[in-house]
């Protein structure tokens, strides 16, 4: 991965999709949790917050955790 860039990949289960915060300025962001947890085989599951702001957050609608 490039140093300082825009995009990150990273397949894993959608742990958490947490609410829109939204800012007195009118600015919003919203955190998507995954996690490489594959059941009982994984010892240590990661969870990696991702934070999506403005329009790239309204892209979070419809999606479910599990």
């Amino acid at each position: 991965m490039q140093e300082n860039s825009k995009y990150y990949e990273m397949t894993g289960i959608v742990h958490k999709v947490l609410p829109a915060k939204t800012f007195p300025s009118g600015f919003y962001k919203r955190e998507l949790v995954l996690t490489n947890d594959l059941g009982d085989d994984a010892k240590y599951p990661k969870f990696v917050p991702f934070t999506f702001k403005k329009a790239a957050a309204d892209r979070l609608e419809g999606i479910r955790e599990g």
